[in-house]
C-alpha cells in the first residue's frame, strides 16, 4: 500500500508540472510509432525481391529433398551460405515458410533449436 501511495503522489506531481518544460528535461523525447508503420516494415521480407532471391538458392541448395531426420538448423544453413548474414538466411527461411515450401520445427531454445525441412505435400498420383 505504500508503494501505490508513492506512485500516486508521483503521478499527481508529475501532472502540476508545467508545460513546456524547458532546459535538460526539454531534450527528451516520447516516441510514438505508428503499429501499422512498425508492421509494414516488418514484413518488407514478404516483398523484397533479394529475400525471394535468397529464398531461392536456399531452398534449391540446402533444404530441397530435405525430410525427418536429416533437417536442418538455422546455423548449418548459414553455414553453407558464407556471403549471407545471419538475418539474411533468417528472412530467406520465415519467406519459404510463408511460400509453404518449408517447415520449421523446435522451439528455438538450446535444447530444441529451430530445424527445417522440405514441406511434404502429400498426393499420390
Amino acid at each position: 500500500m505504500k508503494n501505490t501511495k508513492k506512485i500516486m503522489a508521483g503521478v499527481v506531481a508529475s501532472m502540476m508540472l508545467p508545460w513546456p518544460i524547458s532546459g535538460a528535461a526539454a531534450t527528451r523525447t516520447i516516441a510514438c510509432t505508428d503499429p501499422q508503420e512498425n508492421t509494414q516494415a516488418d514484413e518488407k521480407w514478404k516483398s523484397d525481391p533479394e529475400v525471394l532471391k535468397n529464398a531461392d538458392a536456399i531452398f534449391g541448395q540446402a533444404l530441397e529433398g530435405v525430410h525427418g531426420s536429416n533437417a536442418k538448423t538455422l546455423q548449418e544453413i548459414a553455414n553453407q551460405f558464407p556471403k549471407l548474414s545471419q538475418s539474411q538466411v533468417e528472412q530467406a527461411l520465415k519467406r519459404l515458410i510463408y511460400d509453404g515450401r518449408v517447415h520449421r520445427e523446435g522451439d528455438g531454445s538450446q535444447d530444441k533449436p529451430f530445424r527445417y525441412t522440405q514441406r511434404y505435400h502429400g498426393g499420390g498420383g
